[in-house]
């Protein structure tokens, strides 16, 4: 053992040496490893983080999470609080229970003198029950965690983030107090790093009581009981998570029972006997944006695995040459008495010195793109309902990653150094010597060749994908909204946090759309509580009978529909045409007849054609009891994401529409898109828009200002990920594959010296010599097209779903890859068949 580490550190030393002598082939090969492994870094940081990575609290395995089931398959991650009520008094499989909402807030401040104000800076509120902390096994690094005695207490427990970032890591932070709403909460505690709650992509910066539900959401001011809940728990030890299951569901079924009774509503047995809970594994935390970018994360994992792959090859050629130009080297070594594995070693030793090398260079480029990434992924639709679809991980390279990384540098290095070592075991001393520039070359064309063909397969693949990733975006971005698109700049605002209800609500909406209507360069105003391209999914499938005609019979549909409150001229300020019928007026408010616009699926679903829709007669499913008159017909447009096929069915009323005020003007009307058409380009009135809304109310947040191409961008950011790093991933790959081909044709070329002169002095012209060489690379070129395409069409099957409008197998993109692949090769092959063709034959022949 001591002799084997002896030889390995001598082979370590003449590896380096030989680097250092060759430092452009050090380069191309520690870099071309360098971004294979950092990308592959930078994509297993974000897999880990949202798919396998456990929680960091004490035994994570003891926690599970609650999935109501409401006659199934249709299911939900939250329960009313009245039911978490339930349950915590009466499951007994439990060690500890707690429910959680998270909400965002854009007015919290924090009496710290070095504090960023941040009065419209986004802060995540996490509503918590008492035994929060305690279920999840937390402990305060500052202060204490929040218990059932905090109740009704305004006090807040803050995150590590947060405490560093608005309150510069004060040792003293249980002495300050934050404000929200105009309550002031006292600060008991900071929580440990790293933990930012179980909602993992969805870090939580301050916890509240769950009990002052409505101070923190003044716009819903009944309480708790309004709220919904996600439930946390921990199994008393010994129960299995269906022993758990079971054990609850009878309270869990009380408890559904009564909060329908105290809400005036029944239930019939059967229907209860469907209802039933499941208690999912809770170790890996809570996301649903864990089912949302799962696939699109396992496609670019895939990615630049492949792109490893292709640097490994890359790298196996060039150490394969280097083997080749040595060959003398290695007959002398053998002829004093080295063994083949001993140069076999040599071999392996060298390709892990550049591994190692490459290993280092990786981690760099893998921490830039990590940043990168965090970008990308946390790209999302704003959000009116106070919930974010973006991700928000917390990416660094921890011990996994390192683990990881390493385990790269190691098959990396094997990899690349195996195919060159098992040809140095064949290299013999007596021939080698005897060899001149020709010789060697059949026993290491075959395996160079395989690595190289391997490549351009791979590249193809690449290539493929990110043709049908782009075409699939541009389809998306195409797709007609029913929306105008260059005249519309959108306000993104939540006047509910401001603590207005009622009629308070409905006047700000109309003192914004006067005050608005004013500023130079506007030509209509509008709002709406809805937001448009909301990036969210279409309703469950589930039938219903959302509207009803007098004199008709039910029609019941599976088109999931949404009520819409507006603002007279809202649809002119957005862009979406009336196609039959009116807008709405101030006229429609107050105690005037109930009237309703509808979108034109629906009107062509229940009348035919938008025209029969007009003063009809209907009732709405969950409305008034009086029937409402259609007075309008809307084209319709996209609400949610051009993925979803079918447009939703949609049902507007007056932003003061009697039915609204019955029902609570505030939970309608809490917050507000408002429109704004403008007569040139909409970002030249921004920052007047934004001026004077402040002046209307400085407190008013205002969470963002875009245009309807800069929110479609956002909806469709997964999208744009993909194709953009899908299309960074096959450019290096492409690159990687030239540059291999370039080497292996250098090299060829400059071992067949002899040959070349030969043919040139027995008359070969140099067009023939030229045709010769650029032949030889068309066929490798040609069976790694092949082989590429077969490999497209078998992954084809699992990238199709991430695509839109095209085919996974469109011959178009296949072409168009083939032909790109094909002439960046070509240009490859150029440069050094042309060195072959001016070879002077006189020198040739001599060339030893």
């Amino acid at each position: 053992m001591n002799r084997w580490f002896i030889d390995f550190a001598r082979d370590a030393r003449y590896g380096l040496r030989l680097l250092a002598r060759s430092p452009l082939f050090a380069v191309v090969a520690v870099l071309s490893l360098g971004i294979g492994i950092g990308a592959n870094v930078a994509m297993f940081s974000v897999v880990d983080a949202l798919l396998f990575k456990k929680l960091p609290i004490p035994r994570p395995d003891g926690l599970v999470h609650l999935i109501a089931i409401d006659d199934p398959p249709f299911q939900s991650d939250n329960v009313p609080y009245a039911i978490f009520e339930h349950l915590r008094d009466g499951a007994t499989a439990f060690s500890s229970i707690a429910g959680i909402w998270p909400i965002e807030r854009s007015n919290l401040s924090v009496d710290h003198p070095d504090s960023d104000p941040g009065s419209s800076a986004l802060t995540r509120v996490g509503l918590t029950t008492g035994r929060y902390f305690e279920t999840l096994g937390i402990n305060a690094i500052v202060g204490r965690t929040l218990t059932d005695a905090d109740a009704d207490h305004p006090v807040v427990v803050v995150s590590h983030a947060f405490w560093q970032r608005r309150m510069q890591s004060d040792p003293a932070a249980t002495s300050h107090t934050l404000h929200l709403n105009g309550v002031s909460y006292d600060v008991i505690g900071v929580a440990p790093p790293g933990f930012t709650g179980e909602w993992v992509g969805m870090p939580v910066d301050v916890w509240v009581p769950f009990e002052l539900a409505s101070k923190v959401m003044p716009e819903v001011p009944q309480g708790p009981r309004f709220f919904p809940a996600r439930v946390i728990a921990r199994i008393k030890d010994g129960l299995t998570i269906a022993q758990a299951t079971e054990a609850s569901e009878a309270v869990y079924r009380q408890g559904v029972r009564d909060d329908l009774l105290a809400n005036r509503r029944t239930i019939t047995d059967e229907q209860l006997a469907r209802t039933r809970i499941e208690l999912a594994d809770g170790s890996r935390g809570f996301s649903p944006q864990r089912r949302t970018f799962r696939q699109s994360l396992l496609i670019l994992m895939a990615g630049v695995a492949l792109l490893l792959v292709v640097a490994c090859a890359n790298l196996a050629n060039l150490l394969m040459a280097r083997a080749a130009a040595r060959q003398r080297e290695m007959a002398v070594r053998l002829a004093v008495g080295a063994g083949h594995g001993r140069i076999a070693r040599q071999m392996l030793t060298e390709s892990a010195l550049i591994a190692t090398l490459g290993g280092a260079a990786g981690l760099a480029i893998g921490v830039w793109m990590i940043g990168v990434l965090s970008s990308l992924i946390a790209a999302a639709p704003v959000s009116l309902a106070g919930q974010s679809s973006g991700l928000s991980l917390d990416l660094r390279i921890d011990p996994r990653v390192l683990l990881f990384a390493t385990a790269l540098c190691f098959i990396t290095g094997m990899l690349s150094g195996v195919v060159p070592a098992i040809a140095a075991r064949r290299v013999s001393a007596a021939s080698a010597l005897r060899a001149n520039r020709t010789l060697g070359l059949g026993r290491l064309a075959g395996p160079s060749s395989a690595l190289l063909i391997s490549q351009v397969a791979v590249s193809l693949v690449l290539l493929v994908g990110a043709g049908l990733f782009i075409e699939s975006l541009q389809n998306l971005k195409g797709r007609d909204l029913g929306l105008e698109r260059e005249h519309e700049l959108f306000v993104w605002t939540v006047p509910g946090q401001t603590g207005r209800l009622d009629d308070a609500m409905a006047d700000l909406w109309h003192r914004v759309q006067e005050r608005l209507s004013a500023v130079p360069g506007v030509v209509a105003v509008g709002g709406s509580n809805q937001a448009v391209l909301n990036g969210g999914t279409t309703g469950s499938g589930r039938s219903s009978v959302p509207m009803t005609v007098d004199g008709e019979p039910p029609k019941p549909t599976t088109r999931s529909g949404g009520r819409v409150f507006v603002t007279p001229d809202f649809f002119n300020a957005a862009g979406i045409r009336i196609v039959a019928g009116r807008d709405f007026t101030e006229r429609d408010a107050g105690n005037a007849a109930l009237v309703s616009i509808i979108n034109e699926s629906m009107a062509r679903f229940y009348f035919g054609s938008p025209e029969a829709a007009i003063a009809r007669m209907v009732h709405f499913q969950g409305s008034t009891k009086e029937a409402q008159q259609i007075v309008g017909v809307v084209s319709d447009y996209v609400r949610t994401t051009p993925r979803n096929p079918d447009i939703e069915f949609s049902t507007y009323f007056p932003y003061r529409h009697p039915e609204a005020i019955n029902k609570g003007l505030q939970t309608r009307l809490r917050v507000m898109l408002v429109a704004v058409k403008a007569s040139g380009n909409p970002l030249t009135i921004a920052g007047a828009v934004r001026t004077e809304l402040r002046n209307i109310d400085p407190l008013l947040p205002v969470i963002k200002i875009n245009t309807t191409e800069q929110q479609l961008d956002d909806v469709l950011s997964q999208d744009r990920l993909v194709a953009s790093l899908s299309t960074a991933l096959s450019a290096i790959a492409v690159f990687l594959a030239s540059l291999g081909l370039f080497g292996l044709l250098s090299y060829r070329v400059a071992r067949r010296t002899n040959e070349i002169g030969v043919r040139l002095a027995f008359g070969a012209t140099r067009g023939s010599v030229l045709r010769m060489v650029l032949a030889e690379s068309g066929r490798l070129i040609a069976v790694g097209l092949v082989a590429g395409v077969v490999a497209a069409a078998i992954l084809a099957r699992y990238v199709s779903s991430r695509l839109y409008g095209i085919s996974a197998t469109d011959p178009w993109t296949i072409a168009g890859a083939i032909a790109l692949l094909t002439v960046v090769a070509f240009v490859a092959a150029l440069i050094p068949a042309r060195q072959a063709s001016i070879v002077d034959p006189s020198v040739a022949l001599r060339a030893d």
